[in-house]
C-alpha cells in the first residue's frame, strides 16, 4: 500500500459523510478514494479538463 498526502482532507471527510448517509455505513478513506478513481476512469475527459487548469510542475518548482 502506498502513502498518499491529501491536500484537501476536509473535502474527503465531507464526501465520506455524504456516502455514509446514502449507504448506511461509513466507507473507509481507501474505499472512498477507490470510488473516486473508478469514477475518474469513467470520466477521463472531464479529469483532463480539470487538470488542464492546474499549474504545471517544472524543474524549478520540483527543486523547492
Amino acid at each position: 500500500m502506498s502513502v498518499v498526502k491529501i491536500s484537501n482532507k476536509k473535502s474527503l471527510e465531507k464526501l465520506q459523510a455524504k456516502l455514509t448517509l446514502r449507504l448506511g455505513r461509513k466507507p473507509t478513506q481507501q474505499e472512498t478514494l477507490d470510488y473516486c478513481i473508478m469514477l475518474a476512469h469513467q470520466n477521463f475527459e472531464k479529469v483532463i479538463e480539470i487538470a488542464m487548469h492546474l499549474p504545471m510542475l517544472n524543474s524549478e518548482r520540483a527543486k523547492n
